[in-house]
This record gives structure tokens, C-alpha cells and sequence, in this order.
């Protein structure tokens, strides 16, 4: 499998959207997790990542210009046992639950559909991390009218020296066009999070979270936010 430089891929598209990304370091001790968000409207510009105990969620950086709160305000990262949890939606909460009823996350996903915003049904887009490897799933609309969606669920191994990539967008447009293909592989880069962060759009940019897991005890090593409101 090709792999290419994660941060020129992300960086020559205009707007990839919420964006998931794991990458494993070469010696196989490490694996960095990046999500980052991306918004066009003031409302979905109006945010930062708050870290709460071991809880990182999306929240407003002035309560007085929110317009809706509803698809932008949703816990981004949590975690069950030696699983680690990070998605782009309350999707977040769906698999948390479900690991503690007993479900896998694929089939506690299968009750949710793509966002229910017209005219784009952005996908919805998780990571989960186990012992053994990872899991990337994307739900998306399956017909223009985004009444029905299609799941795709993809599992990797932890391969030293590289990672995968998926975002809610192909890139800018009206509507927007859904992610499309299998997720995107690329090479481990150090400083993974200040590297996507400085490569990608800077008008539409709003916060990256970045999490260094151990894999010999599946603990976080480390947990790093950019919010493009507190660089001003």
C-alpha cells in the first residue's frame, strides 16, 4: 500500500472538513490521534475543544452568538475500559453506551444516519481504538435526499510507521461533497498534531485535538488542544 505525507494531503484541500487521523510511530510503542474541526458559518466557527477529566468535547467560545447548538456542541473524546473513543458527533455517546451494553461499536452505529443537514447530510465520522488495532467508521447518505444512509466500517492493525486518515469532505462545494473511498493511508510524522494544524486551511481551521496512546498499556501519554480563538 502507497502511503503519502499526511500534511500535504490535507493541506491542498480547501475544506476536508471534520477530519479523523492515527498514525503509529515506527518504533510500534505509539500511536497519535488527531481530530480537527472545520467551519464555514459563524455558528460552526463559534467553537473551541475543552478538555473535562478524561471527557473532550466541542464548546462555545462566545455563548452569545450561538445560533444552534444542535451537530456543533457534542463530546469529541471519551473512553470505555482500554477503548478510546473520538467522532465528529453525539455519536460519541451512541458508542459509549453501547460498549456498555455489551454492543460492538459497528452494531451500535447501525441506529444512526448521516447529520440531518440539508443540503449536505454531513457524514458521520468515529475512531476506536482497542488493544488489537483500530476502527474507522463513516456513515453517509446513500441518496441525494439523505433520508436513508450506507455504514462503512474498516479495521486495521497497529502497523509501525504509518496510518489512516478520513474525513467528512472531499473538499469545498455547494452542497458539500461527502468523503468518498476507503480511508487514506499515510506515513507516521512526529508532532503530528502542530504539523496538521500549521498545514491546513487557515480560514476555515477552529481546534485540533491531539492524543499520544501507549499501546503496551493502552493509557494516554498525553492530550493536546489548538483553538484558533485563543491564538488571537
Amino acid at each position: 500500500m502507497q502511503t503519502q505525507s499526511i500534511t500535504a494531503y490535507l493541506g491542498k484541500k480547501s475544506y476536508p472538513g471534520r477530519t479523523l487521523a492515527l498514525a503509529v510511530s515506527p518504533d510500534g510503542k505509539t500511536a497519535t490521534i488527531t481530530y480537527f474541526i472545520m467551519g464555514r458559518s459563524a455558528n460552526s466557527q463559534n467553537r473551541i475543544f475543552v478538555q473535562d477529566g478524561d471527557l473532550v468535547r466541542t464548546q462555545a467560545f462566545d455563548e452569545a452568538k450561538v445560533e444552534d447548538p444542535r451537530l456543533i456542541i457534542y463530546p469529541v473524546y471519551r473512553r470505555f475500559a482500554n477503548m478510546h473513543i473520538v467522532t465528529n458527533g453525539d455519536q460519541t455517546e451512541t458508542i459509549y453506551q453501547g460498549l456498555g451494553a455489551g454492543k460492538h461499536p459497528v452494531d451500535a452505529l447501525l441506529e444512526r444516519e448521516c447529520e440531518p443537514d440539508a443540503p449536505n447530510f454531513t457524514p458521520r465520522i468515529s475512531l476506536i481504538t482497542t488493544e488489537s488495532g483500530y476502527e474507522l467508521n463513516l456513515i453517509k447518505a446513500a441518496q441525494p435526499d439523505g433520508e436513508t444512509s450506507v455504514h462503512f466500517d474498516y479495521k486495521f492493525p497497529y502497523l509501525p510507521g504509518s496510518g489512516h486518515c478520513i474525513h467528512t469532505y472531499g473538499d469545498d462545494g455547494d452542497p458539500l461533497p461527502s468523503y468518498s473511498g476507503e480511508p487514506t493511508a499515510f506515513a507516521y510524522i512526529e508532532n503530528m498534531g502542530e504539523q496538521i494544524w500549521q498545514a491546513i486551511n487557515s480560514e476555515y481551521k477552529i481546534s485540533l485535538l491531539e492524543c499520544v496512546l501507549d499501546l503496551e498499556t493502552h493509557e494516554m501519554k498525553s492530550m493536546k488542544i489548538w483553538n484558533k480563538h485563543m491564538e488571537r
